[in-house]
């Protein structure tokens, strides 16, 4: 019982979570296992203001791993473009040697949760504010 209440338990040196708004649909990839892994860009803004009082953006690169055994796409079936979400995630290293011998360093967040913080009547609100800003124009 202690055993499975410390594996649960996050790493705190090596976690972080990020709130903001997803810049396209997520891209799904399906492995030749079943398994599938889904990427998706998330735009956070500042905390902080520039000299004029403008707040700028990050965009935090994600990815997820859905193992074989699960059936459909969870919570990443449901997310658009747009959407906005909160997710937890690991810094993993990304580091292999490509077709030429150079090795290669990366970083990967992994994503281990995700919450989807807008209804589907703001979200459906949302989509038909942005419809009708196009068709104006």
């Amino acid at each position: 019982m202690e055993k499975e209440r410390y594996k649960a338990m996050k790493n705190i040196r090596n976690y972080g979570m990020v709130t903001g708004r997803l810049t396209a649909d997520p891209d799904v990839r399906i492995n030749a296992d079943g398994s599938r892994k889904v990427r998706f860009t998330v735009a956070v803004q500042n905390s902080y203001a520039d000299k004029d009082g403008k707040r700028g953006s990050q965009f935090l690169p994600l990815e997820a791993f859905i193992s074989a055994d699960r059936s459909g796409d969870g919570a990443y079936g449901c997310i658009n473009g747009g959407d906005l979400v909160s997710c937890s995630y690991t810094v993993n290293n990304n580091n292999y040697t490509d077709r030429h011998g150079q090795k290669v360093y990366g970083l990967v967040l992994l994503v281990s949760e995700i919450a989807l913080l807008e209804t589907k009547a703001s979200k459906a609100a949302r989509r038909a504010r942005a419809n009708s800003n196009t068709s104006a124009a």
